[in-house]
C-alpha cells in the first residue's frame, strides 16, 4: 500500500469475538486507524499491523456491516484485537516460560513488560475512540441514538 491509500481486504476475514463469527468481505476498505500525524511517531502509523486488523474489524462496524452490533461494542473489539494481536507470547510459545537461567527470567521478564505496554497503548486508543470517534459512527447521520 502508498501512503494514503486504503487496505483491502482480498478474501472474506472470519473474526470470532465471544464465541460469535463477524465476516468482513472481500473488497472491504479501510484507512486503518484514525491516529492524528502528529502522534505517529509515538504510537505508530494507521495502517501499522497489527493495529491494521483491529482497525479494519472496527471500520466494518462503524460503517454498518453489522446493524445490530453498537460503537461501544466496536471500539471494545478494538481494544481487545490490539491487545491480541500484540501480545508477545507468540513469540516466545516455542521456548517456553519454563527455565530457571538467567535468560529465561530476564525474557520472562520483558515478555511480561511488553504486554502490559500493549494492554496500556491499546487501552489509550479505545479512550481515544470513545472521545472522538463519534462523529464517524454509521447511525449519526441517520438521526439515530449513537450506542
Amino acid at each position: 500500500m502508498s501512503p494514503g491509500e486504503p487496505a483491502v481486504v482480498m478474501e472474506d476475514w472470519h473474526v470470532e469475538i465471544d464465541g460469535t463469527e463477524y465476516t468482513i468481505p472481500a473488497g472491504f476498505t479501510s484507512d486503518g486507524a484514525s491516529i492524528p500525524r502528529w502522534l505517529w511517531r509515538v504510537c505508530g502509523t494507521p495502517m501499522q499491523v497489527p493495529r491494521l486488523y483491529g482497525a479494519i474489524f472496527h471500520d466494518g462496524v462503524y460503517s454498518g456491516l453489522f446493524p445490530s452490533l453498537t460503537r461501544l461494542f466496536a471500539d471494545l473489539a478494538y481494544c481487545a484485537l490490539l491487545i491480541h494481536f500484540w501480545h508477545v507470547s507468540a513469540v516466545t510459545d516455542g521456548l517456553g516460560r519454563s527455565g530457571t537461567g538467567i535468560y529465561a527470567r530476564i525474557r520472562n521478564i520483558l515478555v511480561t513488560f511488553l504486554n502490559a505496554v500493549s494492554a496500556v497503548c491499546a487501552v489509550i486508543e479505545l479512550t481515544a475512540l470513545r472521545l472522538c470517534g463519534g462523529s464517524h459512527w454509521h447511525t449519526k447521520t441517520k438521526g439515530e441514538p449513537n450506542e
